[in-house]
């Protein structure tokens, strides 16, 4: 039924900053129209006066001084935030990526703990409550109210933890997805003094000590071979604390790792970081068997872990591959030397020239030498006198 109501009496929906707002030329040009014609369709009001259906009428009515708008009830079949979100999609000119930057509102308005169960949304809404999707439901649930691809859900909600300034440019349609990963990143936006600073470089020490001096959230990748024994195990948790410090939200942790402690390293590194992928280095030649002093393994090794991980809520949005090839030995200058060309080839399925990258268990300086190949500023710690080697 319609009725009349005050316009200051209303207030919009508490969700409704998921739909973006008009544009300044759309605003202007509608504004205009609703000065000169009057508003001709009804606001959509829940009883309490929360408008689901009209906050851009709602805000015309106000700033015009109208004394009262036009109201009728909003339909009761959904939730109101649902319908109110069903609306804006169905009658906007939204883009995909626009649709996507609002399914990551959703998601981060709606999130639960994992293991809880769905919020039930009505029968006629998403018919979701039970559903799961890999531990998010939330993120099931905005895949399918707002129709988009879950790959631009996640990059949209990893854009809004990494770079909330470039997401609601996104949001408002300014910037597209692929636009907003063109846009300076946090090194060059939070710390412009550090371009060029590094160079390349080997500090002689332990790492929490002499990479001590650099700034919180800083490095774009941090690229290293720690030893692997079971006496280095203690290493692996304060490489994950140093990676978690330094590391920009879209940064990354890529290291070498052996097979005998892998569980454990993996569990070290993860009381800091997210786990991300393992990619596997193929070994060139017929491998080895278990080193000598571990544990007896009767295999012929013929791939190197590589494990990934990524601060908590970043990830790695270009695509990769995780089988590496292997580029042979080179141990003429540390007994656990890894190739220039290897190293080489790991940087660039992760960084870009002039990114900063840290190798804390730095040896003989391969990777410091394939960042300076490749374009890369470079800061390493080696602790063992006699092997740390000027790059």
């Amino acid at each position: 039924m319609f009725r009349k109501a005050d316009p200051n009496s209303l207030k919009p929906h508490p969700l409704a900053h998921i739909i973006p707002d008009m544009s300044t030329s759309e605003w202007q040009d509608f504004y205009a129209d609703i000065a000169l014609r009057g508003i001709k369709v009804p606001l959509e009001v829940l009883a309490n006066g929360i408008v689901v259906d009209g906050r851009h009428r709602l805000r015309a009515a106000i700033e015009l001084g109208m004394k009262e708008v036009t109201v009728v009830d909003a339909p009761l079949g959904d939730k109101p935030e649902v319908y109110m979100l069903k609306a804006a999609v169905l009658r906007r000119h939204l883009t995909d990526d626009q649709r996507a930057a609002m399914a990551a509102l959703w998601k981060e308005d709606h999130k639960e703990p994992r293991g809880r169960a769905s919020p039930n949304y009505g029968k006629s809404a998403l018919c979701s409550a039970d559903l799961e999707d890999d531990g998010h439901p939330a993120r099931a649930q905005a895949i399918e109210l707002f129709n988009v691809p879950r790959r631009k859900v996640d990059e949209a909600s990893k854009l809004l933890h990494a770079r909330p300034d470039i997401f609601h440019k996104v949001h408002r349609g300014e910037f597209t997805l692929r636009e907003a990963r063109k846009q300076p990143n946090d090194r060059e936006r939070k710390h412009p003094e550090l371009r060029g600073q590094y160079n390349v470089g080997i500090r002689r020490g332990d790492f929490r000590e002499v990479l001590s001096d650099i700034p919180n959230h800083s490095v774009d990748l941090i690229l290293t071979d720690p030893p692997y024994g079971r006496d280095y195990l203690p290493l692996w948790n304060d490489l994950g604390l140093f990676a978690a410090r330094v590391l920009l939200t879209t940064g990354a942790l890529v290291t070498y790792s052996g097979q005998l402690y892998l569980p454990q390293v993996i569990s070290a590194l993860s009381d800091h970081l997210d786990w991300w992928w393992l990619c596997a280095l193929i070994h060139q030649g017929n491998g080895n068997l278990t080193p000598l002093g571990q544990p007896v393994r009767k295999v012929i090794n013929q791939f190197k872990p590589i494990l990934i991980f990524v601060p908590r809520g970043g990830g790695i949005n270009h695509i990769y591959r995780d089988l590496i090839p292997g580029a042979g030995k080179e141990k003429d200058k540390h007994n656990w030397q890894q190739p220039v060309l290897e190293a080489k080839h790991i940087l660039a399925m992760f960084c870009q020239p002039g990114d900063l990258v840290v190798d804390p268990f730095a040896g003989s300086g391969a990777i410091g030498q394939a960042a300076r190949e490749f374009g890369c500023n470079f800061l390493g710690a080696e602790i063992l006198a006699g092997y740390h080697a000027e790059v």
